[in-house]
C-alpha cells in the first residue's frame, strides 16, 4: 500500500493502515475476494472491498502489487450501481465459467443493465 493510500485510508475511513491491514486489503484483491469494479489500464484495476462494515473502493496497481488510493464507495460509484453490479456478477457467474466474458462483453452488459436488473 502506498503512503498516499495509507493517508487516504486514515483520512477517509479513520483506519490506521498497519502492515496487517495492508496485507489483508491487498490479499483480498490478489485472491479476487473483493468485488472487481473495472480496469483503468492494463496495470491498474478498481476493487470494492468491505472492511469492518465499511465499503472501500481501492485502486490497485498490479505492477507494484500495491493499493494506490482508496475512496468511499459513493464517491466512485453510487451504492445502487454497486448493488446492480453485484447482481450482474452473480448472474454471470452462475451462467458462464470464469473468464468467459471479455472486458468488451462487460461493457455491453453495462449498457443493458436496466433490462437485466
Amino acid at each position: 500500500m502506498t503512503d498516499h493510500a495509507k493517508d487516504r485510508l486514515k483520512q477517509r475511513f479513520g483506519i490506521e493502515a498497519t502492515p496487517r491491514i495492508s496485507r489483508y486489503l491487498v490479499g483480498k484483491i490478489k485472491k479476487a475476494e473483493g468485488f472487481f469494479l473495472g480496469k483503468q489500464s492494463q496495470r491498474v484495476s478498481v476493487w470494492g472491498i468491505t472492511y469492518k462494515g465499511k465499503r472501500i473502493v481501492a485502486v490497485y496497481s498490479k505492477k507494484g502489487g500495491k493499493i494506490i488510493t482508496v475512496v468511499h464507495a459513493n464517491a466512485f460509484d453510487p451504492m445502487e450501481e454497486w448493488r446492480i453490479k453485484e447482481k450482474q456478477k452473480k448472474m454471470v457467474d452462475a451462467t458462464f465459467p470464469r473468464g468467459a466474458f471479455t472486458a468488451e462483453d462487460l461493457k455491453v452488459l453495462e449498457l443493458f443493465k436496466e433490462r437485466i436488473a
